[in-house]
């Protein structure tokens, strides 16, 4: 049986030793655009991009025997004319891992990416291979103005010594731009990569084809004003069938061969729902964790980065937090028009930006088209609607400094368990601030309060529906050391005004609850300490608090 290639980004090492999930056709796709065009792909992170690239690297690297051996059997052997092509040379750049703190580094950072794929270009042409602009770097140092023109001087330096068109490949071309817009040198890196990519790609006779990946589409009139022919496809707009991700027949296809074809159903309940164009796919990432560790359901996509795109937002307080609790329980769709271009400076100030970069990020997903050409988006599995408060949330209200104070005593009623402390702080400064609209289930009750822990709890894993004991808790608080707090929140909804005292009773019932189906169990066994269980049951704007302490 093959290996699981979770993390491996190299096709050569895939192909020889782990399954792969197909994508050889992309090759004949781009064949078949005409020569000069360029092609933007833009995915979530940890969808299969780098691998996409370097699976392109190989095949038009090859000489046919060594196509032949790596792409015997795989769709694309199918098509002669393509397979028999000469080899070709290939640039290829990958930018995912350049994240400096100022524009110098950032600098000097991309001379060394230049200077390392010109030594590689070497040993695959020879030592004859040579490009005056970076031969002159060794002896005069460069400068930023001659690094704007390094891929036009290589693409032309290949084209003269190779007498054949380049492939130019740029992976995650968007990381230094996002992290340039974190650390406040943005206008000086949109310059830089505005001037590098027009030279590079606008009427540069050396190159044949461009593919660039990335994960969000940045506003042409700040990156690519230079170029014009970019064939676009980004989720929302498609023109190829599927690069990258996972569809669901190719995971169906998977799941059955290691065996696992009958979680299929609960695969695509925790990892799908992910739409684009017309085709739904999976999170490769987290189908592949799943099948590593041992076919256990957990949110792996989250956990396998710092999720740095989305610090670029500055703070909460000017998006609705309301919509975003909503869409957390399921309980709608949010709307938005689907513009040219997001624009990152807008996405701190535009309702439609921040959702439509949302789901470039891979935390919402396509839904459906309204009749006006608006995008409607919804969170698209169980992975991410357990990471939402924390990831999502979380980060976008960290700007809400006025409500330090009222925060701050929430915490240490929680912490304490103060139960008279907590309906106080709820009936008289928190519930009075939302609507009562706002609240018409037990549910938006439950996601008010679990979006209240994720912000409050910041170094504890919040969770939703958690399993533990013999069922599912609403609310689980749980530390990440030992001998941290832990709680277990039951909510519950009386919809007909009542008294104070059924009010209190119907709390009680949850504290029963979670006393019954022992859902304090995982703190325990997980030895956390203090552990409080907490029933809390609301109608209206009023709210009753049982607890009791575990340990």
């Amino acid at each position: 049986m093959k290996s699981i290639p979770l993390g491996v980004e190299n096709f050569g090492e895939v192909i020889q030793n782990s399954y792969y999930v197909d994508h050889t056709l992309f090759i004949e796709e781009l064949e078949r655009l005409t020569p000069t065009s360029a092609v933007l792909i833009l995915r979530p992170r940890r969808f299969g991009k780098s691998l996409t690239l370097s699976m392109l690297r190989f095949f038009y690297e090859s000489d046919k025997n060594e196509r032949d051996a790596l792409f015997g059997g795989l769709k694309i052997s199918n098509n002669k004319k393509v397979m028999s092509g000469q080899k070709k040379p290939v640039l290829h750049i990958k930018l995912k891992d350049l994240k400096p703190k100022d524009y110098s580094s950032l600098i000097q950072g991309f001379y060394a990416l230049i200077e390392e794929e010109y030594l590689r270009q070497r040993a695959i042409w020879g030592e004859k291979l040579r490009c005056s602009l970076l031969d002159t770097w060794k002896t005069s140092g460069f400068n930023e103005y001659d690094l704007q023109s390094s891929l036009y001087e290589l693409s032309k330096a290949l084209y003269n010594f190779t007498g054949k068109r380049v492939y130019l490949l740029i992976d995650e071309y968007d990381t230094p731009i996002s992290n340039a817009k974190y650390h406040d040198y943005f206008d000086d890196a949109i310059s830089f990569f505005r001037t590098l990519y027009g030279k590079a790609l606008k009427g540069n006779d050396f190159i044949e084809k461009s593919v660039v990946t990335g994960i969000l589409r940045i506003a042409k009139q700040s990156l690519f004003s230079e170029t014009n022919n970019f064939v676009l496809d980004d989720g929302l707009q498609t023109a190829f069938t599927e690069p990258c991700g996972f569809t669901y027949a190719e995971c169906a296809d998977l799941l059955r061969y290691y065996g696992a074809e009958k979680s299929m159903d609960n695969v695509v309940t925790w990892y799908g729902g992910y739409r684009f164009g017309d085709t739904l796919c999976v999170n490769p990432w987290s189908v592949l964790s799943y099948l590593f560790y041992q076919k256990r359901f957990a949110t792996y996509w989250v956990s396998s980065a710092s999720n740095s795109e989305l610090s670029t937002v500055s703070s909460a307080d000017k998006i609705s937090i309301v919509s975003l609790n909503r869409l957390l329980g399921g309980m709608e769709k949010v709307k938005a028009d689907i513009a040219e271009n997001i624009n990152y400076q807008q996405i701190d100030y535009s309702m439609d930006s921040f959702y439509l970069y949302l789901r470039a990020a891979g935390y919402l997903s396509l839904s459906e088209y309204t009749e006006d050409n608006a995008a409607m988006m919804c969170i698209p599995n169980r992975e991410i609607e357990i990471t939402f408060p924390n990831e999502v949330i979380k980060r976008y209200t960290h700007g809400l400094n006025d409500q330090r104070h009222l925060a701050s005593q929430i915490k240490q009623a929680f912490s304490s368990g103060d139960a008279d402390l907590i309906q106080r702080l709820f009936e008289d400064e928190l519930l009075p601030s939302f609507s009562y609209f706002d609240f018409g289930s037990e549910k938006s009750y439950q996601i008010m309060v679990l979006t209240l822990a994720a912000l409050l709890f910041e170094n504890s894993m919040v969770q939703s529906e958690a399993i533990t004991g013999e069922g599912r808790c609403d609310i689980l608080i749980a530390p990440k050391n030992e001998m941290d707090y832990g709680a277990v929140l039951e909510i519950k909804y009386l919809k007909a005004r009542t008294s104070q005292e059924r009010l209190q009773k119907s709390a009680q019932g949850a504290l029963k609850q979670i006393a019954d189906n022992r859902y304090c169990s995982w703190l325990i066994r997980e030895k956390a300490n203090p552990i409080y269980a907490y029933g809390i049951s609301f109608q209206g704007q009023r709210v009753a608090v049982a607890v009791q302490r575990i340990k």
